[in-house]
């Protein structure tokens, strides 16, 4: 599964090298990353104080694209990333889901200068975090019937995709639905599904437990 919140270590570099020019750089350059997302860069020495980012990525659920673009919702998250550096252009270029303005000499010098970038770097995540968002919130508010055992495609690779599935929990799993995973490489991640255990099951796992600790102790 997607980590969906993870900076592009590639973008970050290039638009570190932006940010730290001493003059104008000359850039257009095409970047492809896994998940059939692609990214292009552009800067003009005839525009020095602006620099293109067009991201082109796959919709995490079919139906999250508005006739105009992006959802507000969308938008929101992204001008959030520093809204003095960075302006959403409209239309977007031919081709991309996204094009954005950005002026990196609004980005105070500092520490937090490598931080701002590297959540403009972070944009595509953004994008699906929001999509995954959306999704959940309106599965959430529509009538349970309606969504009940279905399973719910999401496309984060074409080759790749993985499904959420809405299911009735019985009073005695809804207390142990309300735990948190901690998921490596990402924050919290909460527990789209949660799946009974019984006594059974956790009388083995904890026997399983012990025969583990005992051959680390012989070791």
């Amino acid at each position: 599964m997607a980590c969906f919140d993870r900076a592009s270590p590639a973008l970050y570099e290039i638009l570190l090298k932006l940010y730290r020019a001493e003059k104008p750089v000359e850039i257009d350059h095409h970047l492809h990353e896994f998940g059939s997302v692609e990214y292009h860069v552009q800067s003009s020495a005839a525009d020095p104080h602006h620099n293109y980012l067009s991201i082109s990525t796959p919709l995490l659920f079919p139906g999250m694209l508005n006739s105009d673009g992006l959802s507000p919702f969308t938008i929101k998250m992204i001008k959030e990333l520093c809204s003095d550096a960075v302006e959403i252009v409209e239309p977007a270029n031919e081709g991309y889901l996204l094009t954005l303005k950005l002026n990196l000499a609004k980005i105070p010098n500092g520490k937090g200068s490598e931080k701002i970038i590297r959540q403009i770097a972070s944009v595509q995540a953004v994008i699906l975090s929001s999509q995954l968002k959306e999704m959940l919130q309106s599965v959430n508010s529509q009538g349970a019937s309606q969504w009940m055992y279905k399973p719910i495609k999401l496309v984060y690779h074409p080759r790749e995709p993985f499904y959420v599935i809405r299911q009735a929990l019985h009073k005695e799993d809804i207390e142990e639905a309300k735990e948190v995973k901690s998921v490596k490489g990402c924050w919290n991640v909460g527990k789209l599904v949660s799946f009974p255990k019984s006594k059974n099951l956790k009388k083995k796992c904890g026997n399983f437990a012990k025969k583990i600790k005992r051959i680390r102790f012989r070791i």
